[in-house]
C-alpha cells in the first residue's frame, strides 16, 4: 500500500516536519525494537556511561549546564517501565504549530503552561498504515527524550492517551523557533549566532555520542527559551531519528530538502520517489543540515535554492560555496572556515560535531572584520526579492492551469 504523496517534481519527502509540508511520515523503528537493540549491550548503564564520556558540559554557560542523560534505574528495562496514564485535564490555550498528523498547542495543567503535541490516530483519512507510521514516529519521540536529556534538547514530560488521541507533553519555549526569529532580525552578528551555534552543536554532541542520527536538523526545529538574560536552544522534533545500531536504511529522502546532504539527493531517481539505493542515515548528514544552518544564521538566506526541487538538489550537489563574495567579507576567516568544513561534498572530510566545537571560531580571539555590513543587506534583499517574483510567477501559472483545465474539461 502507497501511502506516500509526489511533489510535483516527482520527490517524496520523509519528514516529521513534512506532515506539515508534504503530509508523509518516514518509516520508524518500533519501541521495542529500540529497546531491543540497547539490550544488545551487556546493560544500559554500561552504554549510558561510555556514550556520554564527552565533554559538552564545558561548552555550555555555568548557569546552563545539565544532566546530559537520565539512566534508568537497574529494575527499569521495557517491561517493566510505568504504563502510559489517561490524558490530563489539559486546558488548551492556543495553537502554535500544526501538521498532518498532529497539533501542537500551548496549554495549561496544574497550574503551568505546557507545550502539547496532540496526535489523533482516529481520522477517517488515515490508512493503517499510515497510523501504524505515526504510532512508531510517537514511540520513537517518547523513547528518545525520556532517554537522553541535555540542557539544548527539548524536555520531555508525558505521554498520555485518551481515546484515539495520543498527548505528548513538553517544556513550553516561547521564543518562537530560529526559522521565525531570523525573519524578524535580518541575521544573526557573530557573537549571538556564536552563542546559539555552541549549544546546537553541543546536542548534536550527545546525539551523536549515544548513535543517534536527528535526521532533520534546520531553523524550524530549532526553539528558543529565554533562561534570565541568556538564550538557550532548544532541538525538538525526534520523530525522524534514527538508531546506528538498527540496520535499516532509508528507501526515501528523509528530511525537509535545502538541508539534506549530498550524498543523501545524489540517490534520488528522477522518475520515482524512492532512491536509487538504500542509505543509512550517519552523522556526517547531521553536521552538513547544521552547517545550512549556520549559513543561514550568519548570511540571513539558504545557501542551496532553486525554483523547483530538481534545481535544489542540482545545488546541493555540484555549486560549490563563494564565501569570498563581496557580502561574506565582513565575516570573520574563522567563521567562513566553519561553515566550509561543515559544507563539504565529501562527508568522510566534514567535521563532526566534537571537531566543530574546536575550531578556532569559538575562541575568544576570534572577531568579525567589521560590523558594517551593506553589501551582505543589499544581498538578502535582493534574494528576497527573487523570491516573491518567483512566488508571484508561480501562482500566475497555477491559476493558469486551472483555467485550461476548466476549459477542457
Amino acid at each position: 500500500m502507497d501511502v506516500s504523496r509526489r511533489s510535483k517534481d516527482g520527490y517524496v519527502f520523509m519528514s516529521v516536519d513534512s506532515l506539515e509540508e508534504y503530509g508523509l511520515i518516514a518509516p520508524a523503528p518500533s519501541l521495542q525494537t529500540m529497546w531491543s537493540s540497547f539490550e544488545s549491550f551487556q546493560n544500559f548503564d554500561e552504554v549510558s556511561r561510555r556514550s556520554f564520556a564527552v565533554d559538552t558540559v564545558n561548552a555550555l554557560p555555568s548557569d546552563s549546564r545539565a544532566t546530559d542523560a537520565r539512566t534508568p534505574s537497574d529494575t527499569e528495562t521495557h517491561s517493566t517501565r510505568p504504563v502510559r496514564k489517561n490524558a490530563k485535564n489539559y486546558q488548551f490555550l492556543e495553537e502554535i504549530g500544526r501538521g498532518s498528523s498532529a497539533v501542537v498547542m500551548r496549554a495549561e495543567v496544574a497550574g503551568e503552561e505546557v507545550a502539547v503535541k496532540v496526535f489523533d490516530i482516529g481520522k477517517e483519512s488515515f490508512k493503517s498504515e499510515l497510523k501504524n507510521k505515526i504510532l512508531s514516529v510517537v514511540s520513537t519521540e517518547e523513547f528518545l527524550l525520556k532517554t537522553i536529556q541535555h540542557s539544548s534538547i527539548i524536555k520531555f514530560r508525558e505521554l498520555s492517551t485518551k481515546g484515539t488521541h495520543r498527548y505528548l507533553e513538553m517544556e513550553l519555549c516561547k521564543g518562537g523557533d530560529l526559522q521565525a526569529d531570523l525573519a524578524r532580525r535580518g541575521r544573526y552578528t557573530e557573537d549571538m549566532a556564536r552563542a546559539l551555534y555552541r549549544q546546537i552543536l553541543c546536542a548534536l554532541e550527545v546525539l551523536h555520542a549515544n548513535k543517534v542520527v536527528h535526521n532533520d536538523i534546520k531553523l524550524e526545529n530549532l526553539l528558543l527559551k529565554t533562561n534570565g538574560d541568556k538564550r538557550v536552544v532548544k532541538v525538538v522534533d525526534f520523530g525522524l531519528a534514527h538508531f546506528t545500531d538498527l540496520d535499516s536504511p532509508h528507501k526515501y529522502l528523509v528530511g525537509t530538502r535545502e538541508y539534506m546532504s549530498p550524498e543523501l539527493v545524489r540517490h534520488c531517481q528522477k522518475d520515482d520517489c524512492t532512491l536509487a539505493e538504500s542509505v543509512k542515515p550517519t552523522y556526517s548528514m547531521d553536521m552538513w543540515s547544521a552547517g545550512v544552518v549556520l549559513f543561514h544564521m550568519l548570511g540571513g538566506y539558504n545557501p542551496f535554492h532553486g525554483v523547483s526541487t530538481k534545481h535544489i538538489f542540482r545545488s546541493i550537489v555540484h555549486v560549490d560555496l563563494d564565501l569570498g563574495a563581496p557580502a561574506w567579507q565582513t565575516f570573520s576567516a574563522s567563521a567562513k572556515d566553519l561553515i566550509s568544513k561543515l559544507l563539504m561534498k565529501n562527508p568522510a572530510e566534514r567535521l563532526t560535531a566534537v571537531e566543530a566545537l574546536q575550531h578556532p571560531w569559538f575562541g575568544p580571539s576570534c572577531t568579525p572584520q567589521s560590523t558594517h555590513q551593506p553589501a551582505l543587506f543589499r544581498g538578502i534583499q535582493r534574494r528576497r526579492f527573487k523570491r516573491v517574483v518567483w512566488a508571484i510567477v508561480a501562482l500566475c501559472l497555477l491559476r493558469k492551469k486551472a483555467v485550461l483545465n476548466k476549459m477542457v474539461f
